[in-house]
């Protein structure tokens, strides 16, 4: 049976640790989490050394989803990336007039451009720009 369901209905990208053939063999899954369990979609499988948290960080990249981490109870949360009691996210932009980026300064607003004019005089073949005594 085939079930079209939108990528907007998925919570996030999970890597869980599965049990494998043998019991001292795990496996690292990572899947499309749906709050339905049924739902989930296994995009990738591979052994505890493997390239499972790779593929894991790839997957959400590509698809815009957060990352989960699925616990062994069942639970899914968002890895924290905690600096001592802060925690750490995405810069914010540092200029606030970044839409007038391509303008002057305010300081130089001020200021008047220069002009030429059709009477502004115009030096040629002379030897040195700066005069001298």
């Amino acid at each position: 049976m085939r079930i079209a369901v939108p990528l907007n209905c998925f919570s996030g990208v999970a890597v869980r640790v599965a049990p494998g053939e043998k019991p001292e063999c795990d496996r690292v899954e990572v899947v499309l989490a749906h709050r339905d369990r049924a739902l989930d979609v296994p995009l990738h499988e591979s052994a505890p050394g493997g390239d499972g948290l790779a593929e894991w960080k790839s997957w959400g990249r590509a698809l815009k989803l957060p990352l989960l981490v699925e616990e062994l109870d069942g639970r899914r949360s968002t890895p924290a990336k905690l600096l001592g009691l802060v925690e750490v996210g995405r810069p914010r932009p540092r200029r606030r007039h970044s839409l007038l980026a391509g303008r002057r300064p305010r300081f130089l607003v001020k200021r008047r451009t220069g002009k030429l004019t059709a009477s502004t005089p115009v030096l040629r073949g002379e030897r040195e720009i700066i005069a001298r005594n």
